[in-house]
């Protein structure tokens, strides 16, 4: 595995969490 692809990796798991954290504190408010 290159560093490109671990740096990719960690970035996407980033984003996903942040996504699902974002979407989680919409569907809150929205209560």
């Amino acid at each position: 595995m290159s560093n490109l692809q671990i740096g990719l990796m960690i970035v996407t798991v980033i984003v996903v969490f942040a996504l699902v954290n974002f979407y989680l504190d919409y569907l809150r408010d929205r209560d």
